[in-house]
């Protein structure tokens, strides 16, 4: 049995007979099988309620709790998109029974969502929230609910509402006690809760996202006391804590990121390139025209603009010494990048024998630059800009580059293949192309 046998009372049955109650441990109804209350039974069949022998049990149904049958909710595998269809399948929110997945076509570009909600209650152990759905399977959850935790009005060592067992090894289970996380708004940037509450000892993990142009001053946790919370800083703007037995606060405060004022004066912080002259900077690609400026409207060399995709290839050491080009003098800054470039087949120059280092560099040239540095990927799909001629070198690089969103037209029919391109637009393409966007 569960435990010893409870002395309880003697009385006649047929000839004299003392009951021993033995514990029924109480058992959960699955969705499948039935479970029952905890009750005490004897060896001559009757059965209590108490382990006293206060109250017997007549009906024998009235300890049985019927199997729940399955509460299916639907789970996406991979939401629809406009050209891409999509799955998902029902799944029991009590035993994670799962139903064959089914398709979801579809939906178009002109699909606009509309959210169902079901609501999933909490257990005495499990959160409960409202999940809202669209018919293309985008989803997301919110109005989380604390877990119920366990209840045992007639201290019998079962909880009422579950039936788990409670009492193990001479103790109780306690259910922790959850705290509140409460993160105040800042100007310039926001943090996010990995939890809105923890138990004591939990590990709470904080990500801070500074608006453009500005960067972290302050972060700080206190408890309902005031006191500071330490935190350990893990990197790429994640903070995390340890949850005190208490409340928190969350408090941020962010600055002017001084960064590129520390390098250029004609680079704002709202300037389509100010974060690719950042990145540019901080990876060693460019260093601007002098100490104070970048220069973002001049217009870029075709030496300058091979000597950026070198450095951001990590200016690899070319592996011949023969430079091809007369007009590429031995000792100058672009000269290896050069001789990289023409074994990587980015490019040929502009003849056998000459590279124009100083020549002003065209949007197609760049963009070709590029698509080649990308092992020249095929393209698919037409062409839209009647500036560019189906046999041009440079066709599929500029498609490519429209594709992958490096560069767009200078309208919707031209590209512009011929026009300059200024440092703020290299260096710009370059973020785009070598970058996640």
């Amino acid at each position: 049995g569960e435990a010893s046998a409870y002395f309880v009372i003697t009385e006649n049955v047929g000839s004299s007979h003392t009951h021993m109650l033995t514990p029924v441990v109480a058992k959960p109804a699955t969705c499948t099988e039935d479970g029952n209350t905890a009750y005490y039974i004897c060896s001559c069949g009757k059965m209590f309620t108490t382990k006293m022998g206060t109250s017997e049990i007549t009906d024998l149904n009235s300890v049985v709790i019927s199997a729940t049958g399955h509460n299916y909710k639907w789970v996406i595998d991979k939401a629809a998109t406009a050209t891409e269809d999509g799955s998902k399948h029902e799944e029991c929110v009590n035993c994670q029974h799962k139903k064959a997945s089914v398709e979801i076509p579809a939906v178009g570009s002109d699909h606009v969502h509309s959210y169902s909600a079901v609501v999933v209650a909490p257990t005495c152990t499990k959160w409960g929230y409202t999940e809202h759905m669209c018919s293309c399977g985008e989803a997301y959850r919110d109005t989380y609910v604390k877990p119920v935790g366990h209840a045992d009005a007639d201290s019998d060592g079962f909880c009422d509402v579950c039936f788990e067992k409670l009492h193990t090894g001479g103790g109780i289970i306690v259910i922790p006690t959850y705290y509140d996380i409460t993160v105040e708004a800042a100007a310039h940037g926001k943090v996010a809760s990995s939890r809105k509450t923890a138990s004591g000892g939990t590990t709470v993990t904080l990500t801070v996202e500074a608006d453009k142009g500005y960067t972290l001053e302050t972060l700080t946790v206190t408890d309902k006391d005031g006191n500071k919370i330490a935190l350990t800083n893990k990197g790429n703007g994640e903070y995390t804590f340890k949850m005190p037995a208490s409340d928190v606060t969350v408090e941020a405060a962010f600055m002017e990121d001084n960064t590129m004022l520390n390098y250029f004066v004609d680079v704002p912080t709202d300037a389509y390139y100010y974060d690719a002259v950042l990145w540019a900077v901080e990876n060693e690609i460019t260093k601007g025209t002098d100490a104070v400026h970048f220069s973002p409207d001049m217009t870029c060399t075709r030496a300058q603009a091979v000597t950026f995709l070198w450095r951001a290839a990590g200016s690899p050491e070319p592996e011949t010494d023969v430079m091809p080009f007369v007009d590429v003098a031995a000792g100058s800054y672009y000269y290896d990048a050069v001789l990289w470039a023409v074994e990587n087949g980015i490019t040929k120059g502009t003849s056998d024998t000459t590279f124009s280092p100083d020549a002003d560099c065209t949007r197609a040239q760049i963009v070709t630059f590029l698509w080649r540095a990308q092992k020249s990927p095929e393209v698919i799909g037409a062409n839209p800009f009647t500036d560019v001629a189906a046999d041009a070198y440079y066709v599929d690089a500029v498609l490519w580059a429209v594709e992958e969103k490096v560069t767009n037209g200078t309208s919707a029919t031209t590209f512009s293949p011929d026009a300059d391109c200024t440092r703020a637009q290299i260096v710009t393409f370059l973020y785009r192309a070598l970058n996640d966007k």
